[in-house]
């Protein structure tokens, strides 16, 4: 059984597993909402957990462009190798600005980790599953997005 996330002020959606829990982080411009399979206390510690975080895009920058221009400088001088993209983005996936990133580093190593545009937002869900199995659910979470009205 899925839960779905709706943020309704920035118009998208996504579905996750109901056995996880929903959780917010503070940062600056927002929040970032942790949905995780691990109890709500221990969030925001280092967790696996897929993170949703939107921000205002006042350069009207694509998927590709965001990457390109934060996305990838935040990755220089890290340990990973170069970041790639994956360019078979699900079905649901297709006709949206989307961008899917995969070998990004972190704090923990990082999961796929996909860039939505919808006008002045853009939706970033990042991820720090590495597994086989874990990487599927997460491409499972990831096909459920949607930009609602």
């Amino acid at each position: 059984a899925w839960d779905t996330y709706t943020d309704i002020q920035n118009g998208f959606s996504l579905k996750y597993p109901s056995t996880w829990n929903k959780g917010q982080e503070p940062v600056v411009g927002g929040d970032i909402v942790v949905l995780s399979p691990v109890s709500v206390e221990q969030i925001g510690t280092q967790v696996q957990a897929v993170s949703v975080y939107v921000t205002k895009n006042p350069k009207h920058l694509t998927s590709m462009e965001y990457y390109d221009q934060v996305v990838k400088p935040d990755q220089a001088g890290s340990v990973c190798t170069d970041p790639s993209i994956n360019t078979n983005v699900p079905s649901s996936l297709q006709g949206l600005d989307v961008t899917i990133i995969e070998g990004l580093c972190g704090v923990l190593t990082q999961g796929p980790r996909m860039v939505a545009i919808s006008g002045d937002h853009i939706v970033v869900v990042s991820s720090s599953f590495v597994d086989e199995v874990n990487n599927n659910l997460i491409y499972e979470i990831l096909s459920t997005f949607k930009f609602i009205k």
